[in-house]
């Protein structure tokens, strides 16, 4: 009986212990496979990873190696988040997340790979797509589902996408081709944003040469160059071709690349950082020019991007100040789409600029949205239209148009000036339209400070002899 029952009593302690065992075991092994799923899944969406894309893509590559066919690797950056984010809250942004995820994987077939790879950036890998027509087709597809209203907390919002997308063939590396949609995809937002491009080798050599400039820009800007950045300027005349004022361009010669366009250079500056002394480089040139002719108005563009820097008033107020100059004497030229795209930020900023004294022009006035209910909303001095304004104003309906838009600018206290004037033609039309101020190569072309010297003693000596 003593056996018998120590026997039974190790039985159940063993069972027991069996049973707790294969109950520990069984927790491992789900924590196990949770830890796995986490470190190759999105938490929020259930979407693969970037590690999971690359072992996915690593995978297709070896069977296109050994059996031929093609895929296509997509890189998609939603366009207009960030906006979603700060109207409704990042809860809203998550959901709206969840419900693009959601989109892409009902486009796509089984054999294809989804993965949120940022915060609102996918990669779509395509297995077995030989054509580019094929990938073309999907990314249309993608675009106008993206594009789709969202009803998310009782609210309908909408947003875009842009998309780059690279063919793939055996011989490819991971790195190159998440390298080459990428470039890619920063080409369609460069376009215009909500749309694709598909990676040519023309992209990887645009992308070098931005490399090369981001690079010699730090160095220009570390040192001071002001032989390679220089500011020229180019004179505003009056209706009785006075000058009343000059407007500081950036001009950038490289001893390699040669001349550098501000429409190159400025993107670049704004991508990787630099705009902020890029553009205090060029006040200072500005102030220098300003103290020499303290009569005259300087005028300056500024990014809209710098518009997110709560601090930029305060710390161009006190540059400008430093340099001993009023800011009354500096005009900041801002482009019409910021007054949309950033309303908030926007007119706080430039509150504080005008309250610091300084007088706000709308530049490139026509080419985007021409609401003159946003010029007295956001107290603009100035607008300044378009060369394209004056350049089309040839017939009898478009100089209607613009000698409408001058009377309504003038109805709210703007002076308008007329930019781009490259001959008497085009001055006729500016003058007879009611223009204020004029600007452009008929009357003089951007000019370096010595040169500008010369202009202004040649106008006065050519007045006072007129007189």
């Amino acid at each position: 009986p003593i056996l018998l029952i120590s026997s039974v009593a190790v039985i159940l302690i063993m069972s027991t212990l069996y049973h707790s065992l294969s109950e520990i075991l069984e927790v491992l092994t789900e924590s196990e496979r949770n830890a796995k799923h986490a470190a190759l899944h999105d938490v929020l969406t259930g979407l693969g990873n970037r590690t999971l894309l690359a072992d996915r893509i690593e995978q297709s590559l070896r069977h296109m190696k050994r059996d031929g066919g093609a895929g296509a690797l997509l890189m998609l950056d939603l366009d207009g988040f960030k906006q979603v984010n700060d109207a409704f809250g990042h809860n809203v942004g998550d959901q709206l997340i969840k419900e693009i995820a959601r989109r892409l994987l009902w486009r796509l077939r089984d054999v294809d790979t989804v993965a949120r790879i940022g915060g609102d950036e996918f990669a779509i890998w395509l297995s077995n797509v030989p054509h580019l027509s094929g990938i073309k087709t999907v990314c249309q597809a993608i675009l106008e589902d993206v594009s789709e209203v969202c009803s998310l907390a009782d609210q309908e919002i909408y947003v875009g996408v842009s998309i780059g997308a690279v063919q793939a063939t055996g011989t490819d590396l991971v790195s190159d081709l998440l390298r080459k949609a990428d470039i890619a995809m920063y080409d369609a937002k460069a376009d215009g944003r909500g749309c694709f491009k598909i990676f040519t080798k023309g992209m990887d050599a645009e992308v070098q040469r931005r490399t090369i400039i981001e690079k010699k820009m730090r160095q220009a800007l570390e040192n001071k160059d002001c032989q390679a950045l220089q500011v020229h300027f180019q004179p505003l005349m009056n209706r009785g071709q006075e000058i009343v004022g000059v407007e500081g361009l950036l001009r950038w010669t490289d001893p390699e690349l040669g001349p550098i366009s501000p429409a190159e250079s400025i993107p670049i500056a704004e991508d990787c950082g630099l705009i902020g002394k890029l553009t205090a480089l060029v006040v200072d040139q500005a102030c220098i020019t300003a103290v020499h002719f303290p009569d005259l108005q300087i005028s300056i563009n500024l990014s809209a991007s710098q518009f997110h820097d709560e601090n930029l008033a305060l710390r161009l107020e006190k540059q400008v100040r430093g340099n001993g100059i009023r800011c009354s004497q500096i005009e900041l030229e801002i482009t019409e789409s910021l007054l949309l795209e950033h309303s908030q930020i926007c007119g706080r900023t430039l509150g504080q600029l005008r309250g610091a004294g300084f007088g706000i022009a709308l530049d490139d006035f026509g080419t985007g949205y021409s609401s003159l209910s946003y010029l007295h909303e956001f107290q603009v001095d100035t607008v300044k239209l378009d060369r394209s304004f004056i350049q089309s104003a040839k017939y009898g309906k478009s100089i209607a148009i613009l000698s409408a838009t001058i009377a309504l600018g003038h109805a709210i206290n703007l002076r308008v000036v007329a930019e781009g004037i490259e001959n008497l033609e085009q001055q006729n039309i500016a003058l007879d339209a009611g223009c204020d101020v004029f600007q452009g190569n008929f009357f003089a072309p951007p000019m370096a400070p010595v040169e500008l010297v010369d202009f202004i003693l040649t106008s006065k000596k050519g007045q006072a002899s007129a007189a």
